[in-house]
């Protein structure tokens, strides 16, 4: 007898460890949907850094290279802009905030990349093929791109609740 209900209050017990990790999980959750750990932003900025170098092949139709460079000027203030207003009304503050981490490395790459696709191929080629900055755009975009989304379907991530309903 004292079997059965010693098992029965491990079962309890389990049960509860279980309703408890669930929990945890949707808080968890919730703080990144709530946070700038949410992907949001790593995507807005791959936008930006695309639609800035397709400007610059615009502009190329245009014969001149100043209305990308105002547009860019413009354009980025916006967004910085934006993103000073969009990071102020989110209610969670995280500890580590992962957007800057990734801003980091890729400016790197994005020096790298810019200076090569543009500053190299001038020197070396001369001219550039139609759609080049688009190109180097698209290839500056995919990094943030792929972490955003990454962060992004990790914090829309559907948790059940304890008992079996779905909360996301």
């Amino acid at each position: 007898m004292e079997t059965t209900s010693r098992e029965a209050r491990e079962a309890q017990e389990a049960q509860e460890a279980r309703a408890a990790l669930l929990l945890v999980e949707r808080a968890k959750a919730t703080a990144a949907r709530h946070s700038l750990n949410n992907g949001s932003l790593l995507i807005v900025w791959g936008d930006t850094f695309l639609l800035d170098l397709v400007a610059f092949d615009v502009s190329r139709l245009l014969g001149t290279v100043w209305p990308a460079v105002a547009f860019v000027v413009i354009f980025n203030t916006g967004v910085v802009l934006w993103k000073l207003w969009y990071e102020r009304r989110l209610p969670v503050r995280p500890l580590t905030v992962l957007f800057d981490r990734v801003i980091f490395w890729w400016a790197w790459y994005h020096a790298v990349l810019v200076g090569l696709g543009v500053g190299a191929w001038a020197v070396v080629v001369g001219h550039f093929p139609p759609f080049w900055f688009t190109g180097i755009g698209l290839a500056g975009a995919l990094p943030l791109y792929v972490v955003g989304m990454h962060q992004r379907l990790r914090a829309c991530v559907i948790v059940p609740l304890p008992g079996g309903s779905v909360w996301q």
